[in-house]
């Protein structure tokens, strides 16, 4: 499988790198050091997350907040085709707590 992976932090990187180890096809946006290894095992660096985007089977975001997944929606929209699918795992604490009063 072909899957767009945007999202490269603390709960990112491990999931990219569980992906890449069963022999999926990732292609990660935005490398960093810390995530440098995983194109060494095969993952595949991409500049943007439009570019992560383009032709595969699934995209998985995992950004902080719901404005951040907007965002990146907002930029892959292009490269994102008609019953291609996205997992979004954004951390939306803030979200949650705004519409619960707290």
């Amino acid at each position: 499988m072909r899957i767009g992976f945007v999202g490269l932090g603390v709960m990112g990187r491990p999931m990219a790198e569980h992906l890449i180890a069963v022999g999926h096809e990732v292609r990660l946006n935005r490398v960093k050091e810390a995530s440098a290894h995983l194109v060494k095992r095969s993952g595949r660096a991409k500049g943007t997350a439009a570019a992560a985007a383009e032709r595969v089977d699934a995209v998985i975001l995992i950004v902080p907040d719901a404005p951040d997944v907007e965002t990146v929606q907002q930029l892959m929209n292009a490269a994102i085709g008609r019953g291609d699918g996205e997992l979004d795992h954004a951390a939306l604490i803030r979200t949650v707590d705004a519409l619960s009063g707290r």
